[in-house]
């Protein structure tokens, strides 16, 4: 396997992020906290880095390298102070939890694996405190995931948007439609239960087929198990695909992740990527990594560079993310920009037209109609209207503030001192 040193054309830059990627680096060395020295000179506003911060959800090992970097990111560990400690214990309270479920679930009879979350950051940073983590995923096979539901359910778990799941029918047509459910704890924390990776048929075709995991020990939290390294490697590069990048934490992690790994198991990981049908996604993170993480580009890998996907990718890392205040018909011309861009991460056009008709269903649609397997093409034909009456009222308040946003923001340009701040 060849990679072909296809350079991408010239990919943004902004000083706020490219700062934040030097302060991410993982190992941190003397070299990498030069580029932070340098990087820091062309920082005018800490407080609009310290909201791209949050944004990407990488406060805590900011904060750690922050501790090693010139007196000119001062005023930056200032304004992250009050931030570590709420989100050092939230992150505690996380691990302690997923070991609880863990238990749990094990005492019920089912395995249970844990990733993305504490296992992942003690796999790759070798310990606790430096990864944001949102919500707790954990995986089970397909044919435990009505009992691990119920399992959840009688710890006081419930589905966000639903509640509890009224009936095994609803369960069995959730399980066949969808690839997991996020449920909310009675002390607000966000469970994750996964009983497929991927719904992308061509992006990772077969990865739960002969699944291996390995077990680790976590200091304070017992055994937990995740993912061999091969899975795990290929499943982080198709999840930020997907999701393009959005948030740099996804970027950060897995190229920790890689510079933890042997030479061995890193020509392990891209074979299997490969044969899973990741290699576009692998292909994409490593020039993401390299541009913005200075992460070396192997000289083996699976496929040419595509440079639509990296500057679609790249622009969406340094462009602001706030969809809840976009008017809805741009977010509509947005989505479908982004899904004819994602199909250069599919083998064949056939695989790419077939993750449309697998994304048919949403939990929402199907547990409020449970429908027979036989049945289940009519969640495509009905998912639109549905949408359209669950969020028709929501989608005209935004579209009327957007649009009154954009006359505000017009006749404020033509008055001398809305000329003045909006130079300012």
């Amino acid at each position: 396997m060849t990679f072909q040193t296809t350079h991408p054309p010239e990919l943004p830059h902004c000083a706020n992020v490219t700062f934040i990627a030097a302060c991410c680096r993982w190992p941190l060395r003397k070299t990498d906290i030069d580029v932070i020295a340098q990087s820091a000179k062309d920082i005018s506003d800490w407080d609009a880095v310290l909201h791209d911060i949050q944004r990407h959800r990488v406060e805590l090992i900011i904060a750690r390298a922050l501790g090693k970097t010139p007196d000119s990111a001062a005023p930056l560990r200032m304004k992250l102070r009050p931030l570590v400690q709420p989100l050092t214990l939230r992150n505690l309270a996380q691990a302690a939890e997923t070991a609880r479920l863990t238990s749990l679930f094990r005492s019920s009879g089912l395995r249970v694996v844990s990733f993305k979350g504490v296992t992942l950051e003690h796999r790759v940073y070798g310990q606790l405190g430096l990864k944001h983590c949102f919500d707790i995923d954990l995986y089970v096979a397909r044919t435990e995931a009505e009992a691990a539901i119920s399992c959840l359910e009688a710890e006081g778990y419930r589905i966000a948007l639903t509640g509890q799941i009224s009936s095994s029918r609803a369960r069995k047509a959730l399980i066949r439609n969808c690839k997991d459910i996020a449920f909310t704890g009675p002390s607000g924390r966000v469970v994750e239960l996964h009983w497929r990776l991927t719904a992308l048929p061509g992006l990772m075709r077969n990865l739960e087929t002969g699944l291996s995991y390995q077990s680790f020990s976590v200091p304070g939290l017992g055994p937990l198990d995740t993912f061999d390294d091969k899975t795990l490697f290929a499943y982080l590069c198709a999840h930020g695909a997907h999701h393009d990048w959005v948030r740099l934490k996804w970027l950060v992690d897995v190229a920790a992740y890689w510079n933890s790994l042997s030479e061995q198991d890193r020509a392990d990981c891209l074979c299997h990527a490969q044969r899973l049908g990741a290699g576009p996604s692998v292909s994409q993170m490593f020039h993401l990594a390299h541009h913005f993480l200075g992460l070396e580009i192997p000289p083996a890998a699976m496929l040419a560079l595509n440079a639509h996907l990296v500057s679609h990718a790249a622009r969406q890392i340094v462009s602001p993310y706030a969809p809840e205040l976009q008017n809805p018909l741009i977010n509509t011309r947005d989505k479908i920009r982004r899904k004819w861009i994602q199909r250069h991460l599919y083998k064949t056009p056939h695989d790419a037209l077939r993750i449309l008709f697998q994304e048919k269903a949403i939990p929402q649609d199907v547990l409020a109609f449970p429908l027979p397997a036989a049945l289940n093409w009519l969640y495509a034909v009905t998912r639109l209207p549905s949408y359209i009456l669950r969020r028709g009222p929501d989608m005209l308040q935004r579209l009327i503030m957007s649009s009154s946003h954009v006359r505000s923001a017009n006749k404020q340009s033509t008055h001398p001192l809305g000329m003045k701040d909006a130079q300012r």
